[in-house]
């Protein structure tokens, strides 16, 4: 765990919420760090496959958080290794989400059903900060090559981890909550306003907001402070690359909304459950963390056709999408092809002893689906 913070109530104000081998640099003595043995299951299956692998990659930030359910796990790749860390991730179950206008981010998710949560993987390629990833710090692979071996994990630098850290809260909007404040202090005294990326945003910080004063900023614990300079610091980047940031923003912002377009969206899944099964899909949608509906074919003729039309639509938008057969007998093969059902016809939850047994299948079946 990382050093407590002092209860300063001034200071704790109201804020905003290369090769394969591994530098054997001595980790910092304050560096906040998690035992490799309380991490998720599922992450831990990841990060040993990536660590066998000649892959060359790092936690971005959030080494102390990977024991918690909640959360992504940031890790920074190499550009040429991303094709090989998906098929090392597909191998595990997870599946490349359609995130469409993120930048350098892609997003990978898979269900471990034995703990019955999810995980999600953030994997950047590069350096990028802003609501938009409009603002390109690069650095990344000189990050990589500064990578070391901490608490039985693979983490950055103590002073790139410091300040991609602090740029992350300052630039994405997350501002300063107590897991990244307990971070940064950690980091801190391994930090240098005159390392490799401080050095690098020298050039785009506003003149009061420099490398020296930001980091002694950080060491003071005036989060206040930090989080009122944040918007300053912003927009004094974005004016030092106003036509390559304003068009990055521009295309990332349309591609986002492009991205709820059916033809961009991806294939979802329809899966039909009897009356029998009702509880149990009720049970599925509760868990399931991408966006899903649950439809009834039944009432009017209207209402029927209604519902078939948006299985369809929801479908085409890479939906999941329960549809509750009002009778008991087998749907017929007419209505499982209007439904866009014909490959997987109906998904039988007799079997299935629980409800994160019929969830593993079914985003089995919503991987494959999706990578076909």
């Amino acid at each position: 765990m990382g050093a407590r913070l002092p209860t300063d109530g001034a200071r704790r104000g109201t804020v905003r919420g290369g090769s394969s081998g591994v530098a054997s640099a001595e980790r910092h003595p304050t560096l906040a760090t998690t035992d490799a043995r309380s991490v998720r299951p599922a992450v831990v299956r990841a990060l040993s496959a990536l660590a066998r692998s000649d892959i060359t990659w790092a936690l971005l930030r959030g080494e102390s958080e990977l024991s918690s359910p909640e959360g992504d796990v940031d890790i920074l790749v190499a550009p040429t290794d991303l094709p090989r860390l998906a098929e090392e991730l597909a191998g595990l179950g997870f599946g490349r989400l359609r995130r469409h206008g993120r930048g350098p981010h892609i997003f990978f998710l898979a269900y471990d059903a034995a703990e019955d949560h999810w995980v999600k993987l953030d994997v950047v390629t590069d350096l990028a900060f802003g609501p938009y990833q409009e603002l390109r710090l690069g650095g990344g692979a000189g990050c990589l090559e500064r990578r070391r071996s901490a608490g039985g994990l693979v983490v950055l630098a103590a002073d790139d981890g410091f300040w991609t850290l602090l740029l992350h809260c300052l630039l994405d909007g997350s501002g300063f909550p107590d897991t990244h404040r307990r971070a940064l202090l950690s980091l801190a005294d391994g930090a240098s306003a005159s390392g490799p990326l401080a050095q690098t945003i020298r050039g785009v910080l506003p003149e009061n907001w420099g490398a020296d004063a930001l980091l002694g900023l950080a060491k003071a614990e005036d989060w206040v402070t930090l989080d009122r300079a944040a918007p300053f610091i912003g927009a004094h980047w974005l004016s030092r690359c106003r036509v390559t940031g304003r068009a990055r923003a521009l295309g990332n912002r349309t591609m986002r909304r492009l991205g709820r377009v059916p033809l961009l969206c991806g294939p979802g899944l329809t899966v039909l459950a009897r009356p029998a099964d009702s509880a149990l899909a009720a049970a599925v949608t509760e868990r399931w963390a991408l966006p899903h509906r649950r439809l009834r074919l039944e009432g009017s003729l209207a209402a029927r056709l209604r519902n078939l039309a948006l299985t369809r639509w929801h479908a085409a938008r890479g939906r999941l999408v329960f549809v509750e057969l009002a009778d008991h007998g087998p749907p017929s093969r007419l209505l499982v092809r209007v439904m866009g059902a014909r490959d997987l016809g109906a998904l039988a939850f007799t079997g299935h002893d629980s409800a994160q047994e019929a969830t593993a299948e079914i985003w089995r079946r919503y991987v494959e689906r999706s990578r076909g």
